[in-house]
């Protein structure tokens, strides 16, 4: 594990390490994008313990984000 460091994300400023993943997105046809990306994981406090988890802009970036806070949809389009 790298060593951590400050990160300002949606929750302030947070302790965070960088670890390397390989997110995998299925698409509407059944195929897959997978990424290989060094992505910033938060360090687990009590502020951020109840917190839903949630991408971050280093995997978000690579897509274009639709919601629709009505129905519950998130769709990432390449």
């Amino acid at each position: 594990m790298a060593a951590p460091r400050r990160w300002r994300g949606i929750g302030g400023r947070v302790v965070s390490f960088v670890e390397r993943a390989n997110p995998a997105f299925e698409r509407d046809d059944g195929t897959f994008v997978t990424l290989d990306e060094d992505i910033h994981v938060a360090q687990l406090a009590d502020a951020n313990q109840g917190l839903p988890s949630i991408l971050g802009w280093d995997l978000l970036r690579h897509f274009q984000l639709t919601l629709d806070a009505r129905t519950g949809l998130v769709r990432l389009e390449e």
